[in-house]
């Protein structure tokens, strides 16, 4: 996900992103593959305030204004990576 970054030309490329990220940590735990938006609302079972997560799903379902900063996907990228290992996988 992070390799993807810097080739952005598509306006949702950063939401993805972090959706992404999201689905990778269920699918690392379970094996099972899922669709962006049902990672996310996973991810958010288990962290409510998770605000960036929650504006990648606003704006990719056209409700948000602002694309997330890169930096801030960079970081987040590396919390669910990290959350991942925690659980053993």
């Amino acid at each position: 996900h992070i390799r993807e970054l810097p080739k952005q030309t598509d306006h949702l490329l950063p939401a993805n992103a972090i959706l992404n990220a999201a689905r990778s940590v269920y699918a690392s735990q379970t094996g099972h593959i899922i669709s962006k938006s049902e990672g996310a609302r996973l991810w958010l079972k288990d962290h409510p305030s998770d605000q960036l997560v929650l504006g990648a799903l606003s704006f990719r379902r056209g409700e948000g204004l602002l694309a997330p900063k890169t930096s801030e996907i960079t970081k987040f990228i590396k919390r669910a990576i990290a959350s991942g290992e925690r659980v053993g996988v």
